[in-house]
């Protein structure tokens, strides 16, 4: 929440996008 405060968007919007990187991430590792 505080993320979504800093970032002025909402923290639905925060967990999704945290989400969608962590996917990410996991996929540059593991290649």
């Amino acid at each position: 929440e505080e993320t979504a405060q800093v970032l002025e968007v909402s923290p639905g919007t925060v967990m999704r996008d945290w989400t969608l990187a962590k996917a990410w991430l996991r996929k540059v590792i593991t290649s």
